[in-house]
Formats: C-alpha cells, structure tokens, sequence
C-alpha cells in the first residue's frame, strides 16, 4: 500500500478563547493547500482514501485535498485528535486493507513519530503541511524509498 503521512496545514493562533481543537488555518496554511495538492499530483498520488483527525483545520486540509480527487473515501477520526505514535500505527493496521493509497493527515508529535518509525529516520523536524510518501506492507513495513515534501523545503528522498 502506498501511504502518505500529511500534518495538517499551518493554523491560526490569533483568535483568543479558541480551544486547540477550533482552531483554523492561517492565511499561510490556507496558501500551502495548493502547495500539498500540486506536490500530490506530481507524486501520481489518486487516493482511495484519506483518513484524518476532526479537528477544524485537518478538517480543512483534508476538504481541499479530497475537492482534488474524485471518488476519494473521506472519514473523520475524533481518535486521530492529538493521537500518539501507538495509537496511529494501531489504527493503520485497523485499516490497511482499505485501498491501495491512502493519506492519513494528523497532528504532531504523533504523525511525526510515526513518520520516524515506519521510515527508520530521525527527522528534526516536520512541519505544518509536511508530507511523508512510502510504500508499506501489510505487516507496516517500508517496502520502498521515503520521499519528504515541506512547503519550505520541497522533496527530499531517502532510502
């Protein structure tokens, strides 16, 4: 299965009394949208399935990815909110069998972690609407090169 690991886009911290779970995209994050889509196609990514946290701005991230791809199954996870690095790896074994590509977009530290540990890296960083691109197998194991996208730093591979 091919997977790709999406942190939402960058969100906005300027509206007081919003709890962590309301907040939305800044003008930066809502800009990078197009930015993530272009680098999907350019991947040759067709989604069978994107699966994200509820928050308000994976919601919003995911909504302008899915606008992009047609036929894409969508579903909101309250359990990706915030989710750590166990509990993904457990939901992606949950789901693995649903499609041949799926993204899965979160929050950090989790989607970070999980990024690190499928692809055998150590990242000092991945950022607001940083993208992992891999190819696992049933078992969660790396079956191919890990190719990282950053809005700010483009694609890098690794092998």
């Amino acid at each position: 299965m091919r997977l790709i690991l999406l942190r939402h886009a960058k969100s906005c911290w300027k509206q007081a009394g919003l709890a962590d779970w309301q907040r939305p995209l800044s003008p930066r994050g809502v800009k990078t949208l197009p930015q993530i889509i272009a680098q999907l196609m350019r991947w040759r990514v067709v989604p069978d399935r994107i699966l994200s946290s509820d928050a308000v701005r994976t919601r919003l991230t995911t909504s302008a990815i899915s606008e992009a791809f047609e036929d894409v199954q969508v579903s909101f996870k309250p359990s990706l909110y915030l989710a750590s690095e166990a509990q993904i790896l457990a939901m992606m074994a949950r789901k693995f069998c649903a499609g041949q590509t799926q993204i899965w977009v979160g929050h950090n530290p989790g989607i970070h972690q999980v990024v690190e540990h499928l692809g055998g890296v150590q990242l000092d960083k991945f950022a607001t609407g940083s993208m992992a691109m891999m190819k696992v197998n049933s078992d969660l194991r790396l079956t191919s090169e890990l190719r990282l996208w950053s809005p700010k730093g483009g694609e890098k591979r690794l092998s």
